[in-house]
Formats: C-alpha cells, sequence, structure tokens
C-alpha cells in the first residue's frame, strides 16, 4: 500500500488534481467501496463506485448515486465522424461528496487505451460537468483535439462555419459547446476531444477493489 500511495503522490507532483489524490486515498482505505467497470450492448461502458458485489453505492441520505459515468462509443457515427468510429461520448454522470474526478480520470483512461479519447455528451452538458472539461483542457498531461462543427447537425445556424470544411474526419455535433458559448463554440472545451497516454491512474488502484463485469 505504501509504494502505491508513494508513486501515486510522485506522479500527483507532475502536475493532475490535487483533488482525485484525496479520492484515491478514501478509495483505497474504504473497506466497503468498489469500482465497477461495466460493458454492455456492445458499445456502452460505465464507471461505478459499488459494493463488492458490483451493487451501486448510493448516498443514505439523498439516495443518489454516489459516482457513476456512462460513455457511448461513437460505433455507428451518430455524431458525425468525431475523428472515428472508436471515439467516446459521455453520456451520463452522476457523483456525490466530491467523488467524480476519479470516476473521470478512470473513463478519460479506458477511453483512450480503447480508442481515440473521450468527449463530452454531444447534446447537452450541465455546468458542473462543464467545469470538469474546463480542467481537462487546462492540463498539460491531456491531449485535446479540436472537433470541427456538424454540417448535419440538426438546427445548426448557418452563422456558424465550419473550422475545416474541407476535413470532415473532425465534424461532430456540437450543440453543448454552442449552449455554453454560442459563436465562440470553438472555444469551448466541450468542443474537443481529450485522450491520455497510458493508465497510471488506474494502474494504483488495487486489483483487488476493481470488478469487471461484461454484458456483451
Amino acid at each position: 500500500m505504501d509504494k502505491i500511495m508513494e508513486g501515486w503522490r510522485r506522479y500527483l507532483n507532475e502536475g493532475i488534481d490535487p483533488r482525485i489524490q484525496a479520492q484515491v486515498d478514501r478509495f483505497i482505505n474504504d473497506p466497503e467501496k468498489y469500482i465497477t467497470i461495466r460493458s454492455f450492448w456492445g458499445s456502452y461502458v460505465e464507471f461505478m463506485y459499488t459494493d463488492a458485489q458490483g451493487n451501486i453505492l448510493k448516498d443514505p441520505k439523498s439516495g443518489s448515486k454516489v459516482g457513476r459515468v456512462k460513455m457511448k462509443y461513437n460505433a455507428h457515427n451518430e455524431y458525425d465522424q468525431c475523428y472515428g468510429k472508436d471515439a467516446w461520448i459521455v453520456k451520463n454522470a452522476d457523483a456525490t461528496g466530491g467523488m467524480g474526478p476519479l470516476l473521470y480520470e478512470i473513463a478519460i483512461e479506458y477511453a483512450s487505451k480503447n480508442g481515440q479519447g473521450l468527449m463530452s455528451d454531444r447534446f447537452q452538458t450541465s455546468y458542473e460537468a462543464h467545469d470538469v472539461w474546463k480542467k481537462y483542457a487546462q492540463r498539460g498531461d491531456i491531449d485535446k483535439k479540436q472537433l470541427d462543427i456538424s454540417k448535419d447537425m440538426p438546427g445548426v445556424p448557418e452563422k456558424y462555419p465550419q473550422l475545416t470544411p474541407d476535413e470532415p474526419v473532425d465534424d461532430c455535433y456540437q450543440s453543448s459547446a454552442i449552449a455554453h458559448s454560442g459563436e465562440e463554440w470553438h472555444k469551448d472545451p466541450l468542443s474537443s476531444l481529450y485522450s491520455k497516454k497510458g493508465t497510471p491512474v488506474t494502474d494504483m488502484l488495487p486489483a483487488a477493489k476493481i470488478i469487471i463485469k461484461n454484458q456483451n
């Protein structure tokens, strides 16, 4: 355990969000908390705080989920190309008690290892989630690819021209970015695809605390 935490703190000193360190500490030292990674329907993966049987944990006061991030593979280019079918999109995220960033970190590592990376929901994103993507956009250990606006996106105003009209590979729905930043949508963190080299955070979590469920 000491070696795990020593390695984590060394990695943290290189610039990762200090909130995640606190969450790793809490997670490792909580005997009742596990992370379940569940894949289902061939294109969905979700990351959840659960008990040892894989049952999702809920806050005893509010009944809300302690933490869950669900993402979807862009398998059929339903959001346009977005740099490829193997890009991942966040579909749902719930967290209480400040435990969300660790799940996001594991999700982006998974999405980068098993695809092009991770991006926000293409239709709507809460202000709380928007803050998460702002931090990803500022981090030096995260690679960012600017996505263009899709010509096929429902209801897109003509006044929003494409950034690279001759390169359709980066075309992607941008409703979330437009909702937050209007004509400055391309400067919004929701307009990009994010990836990360390696899985340093996931690798620091004890294997005995990770439950894998494949329901394809």
